[in-house]
Formats: structure tokens, C-alpha cells, sequence
């Protein structure tokens, strides 16, 4: 067993892996704590309007991206002016 841990953390991929499931772990349990927290201060009113708020930028940045960030990751590797498509996006 602590040779299987071992290797996982000498892969860089595996080792980065874990690093960004812990980092949405880390985030879900505190949001939701904020969000816990929020409601006890807070009207109902006023929750409901910040929670609105915010579904709303964050629909505004999705719609904004306009699919660069995926279209980037898709051909960049493939392409051979790299510099040239990352600073027209």
C-alpha cells in the first residue's frame, strides 16, 4: 500500500490530479459553509438575491468565453504558430 502511494506522488499527473480534487473538495465544503453562514446573517430576501446574482456573472462568463479556453486546450498541441493563436484568442 505505501508503495502504490509512493508511485502515485512521483506522477507528476497523478500527483496534480489529486492536488485539484482536493482544491473542488476544499472550495464545495467551504461554499457551502459560506452559504450556511450567509443564511443565518441574512433575510431570505436578500439571500436569494445575492444567490442570483452570482448564477447570473457566472452565466455571463460562461457565455463570454465564448469556447476559448476548451478550442485552446483542442489546438494549441497541434498547431506550430503557438504564440500567434494564443494571442489572437
Amino acid at each position: 500500500m505505501k508503495k502504490k502511494i509512493l508511485e502515485i506522488f512521483n506522477n507528476n499527473l497523478y500527483k496534480n490530479s489529486l492536488y485539484l480534487m482536493t482544491n473542488a473538495g476544499i472550495m464545495a465544503v467551504l461554499g457551502f459553509l459560506f452559504w450556511i453562514l450567509v443564511a443565518r446573517i441574512f433575510s431570505v430576501e436578500e439571500v436569494g438575491i445575492a444567490s442570483t446574482l452570482i448564477s447570473a456573472m457566472s452565466l455571463i462568463v460562461s457565455f463570454s468565453m465564448l469556447g476559448f479556453n476548451i478550442s485552446l486546450i483542442k489546438f494549441i498541441p497541434k498547431s506550430m504558430k503557438k504564440k500567434e493563436k494564443i494571442w489572437s484568442c
